[in-house]
């Protein structure tokens, strides 16, 4: 586009001056680009009815009048625009539809696309091992990971209350609320069973976790099921959930054959002892 052209100017017509027979097709191309880069303003401001050949109240077609000898008229959408047309011009008319269609889709797909809402981090979680006997011990698990490949997502927040029968001893580890977040905030309460986690900010496809210790203190089979998981600019993200089983300690068993031996033994104990 020629210098001094912004954004909703009208080309002038002394900077796309057009003599019929001089006309050089760099010159045309450049020119028409310059008019129709900024139709926007030039249409929409005009009456639709006053966009017509002979009627120059319409601005483009009053910037156009003083180089054109013919008109012509190009519907877009509802809307017309007043297109200049020379003997020389007329194998350059492709060209500049094609600039003017080009720029309506780009606008178009950019309004369409910049705003687009980032898709909602994902968390999980897991007990290793699932199944502890009474007052045994497991490490909970939970994974936070931003599926956005280019995009972060900040301030991702998540807690989790542990349900009766598991009682929460302590952090053991992870990388959420850390530097690799970009910083943030971890609390824990065993008393109240609750901890929760802030990280800064996320990177497009990075993954976080937090590590805690717990206790089976009741026998079952017990649901835990975290909060959603939430950050600035995406949506909430749904929960999760793990089961831990606890169950109650057995002695040892024996076979038959076991018992068996068992009682041949006792007996020949028994009778050693009878002729001591």
């Amino acid at each position: 586009m020629p210098s001094g052209l912004g954004a909703g100017a009208i080309a002038s017509p002394s900077r796309c001056s057009v003599r019929p027979g001089r006309t050089r097709a760099t010159s045309v191309v450049r020119c028409s680009i310059s008019l129709y880069a900024n139709f926007e303003r030039a249409y929409t401001s005009a009456p639709r009815d006053s966009a017509r050949a002979g009627n120059h109240s319409a601005p483009l077609c009053r910037a156009l009048r003083p180089i054109t000898r013919r008109r012509n008229r190009v519907r877009a959408g509802r809307r017309l625009v007043c297109l200049a047309i020379t003997k020389e011009w007329h194998m350059n008319q492709s060209l500049s539809r094609l600039a003017l269609v080009t720029a309506v889709l780009i606008s178009a797909s950019f309004t369409g696309t910049a705003f687009a809402q980032a898709a909602s981090a994902v968390i999980t979680k897991s007990f290793s091992p699932a199944v502890v006997a009474l007052n045994g011990t497991s490490i909970a698990t939970i994974t936070v990971t931003n599926p956005n490949v280019a995009l972060p997502l900040t301030n991702v927040q998540f807690s989790d209350t542990m349900p009766a029968g598991i009682d929460l001893i302590t952090q053991t580890g992870g990388t959420c609320s850390t530097l690799a977040t970009g910083g943030g905030m971890f609390t824990i309460n065993p008393g109240t069973e609750f901890f929760s986690s802030t990280s800064s900010v996320l990177a497009g496809g990075q993954s976080c976790t937090i590590t805690v210790s717990v206790r089976g203190a009741a026998l079952g089979v017990h649901l835990n099921t975290t909060s959603q998981v939430t950050s600035t600019n995406a949506p909430p993200g749904a929960a999760a959930s793990a089961t831990l089983t606890v169950q109650a300690v057995h002695g040892p068993t024996l076979s038959a054959w076991m018992l068996m031996a068992l009682a041949a033994a006792l007996a020949v104990a028994a009778a050693i002892k009878l002729r001591g």
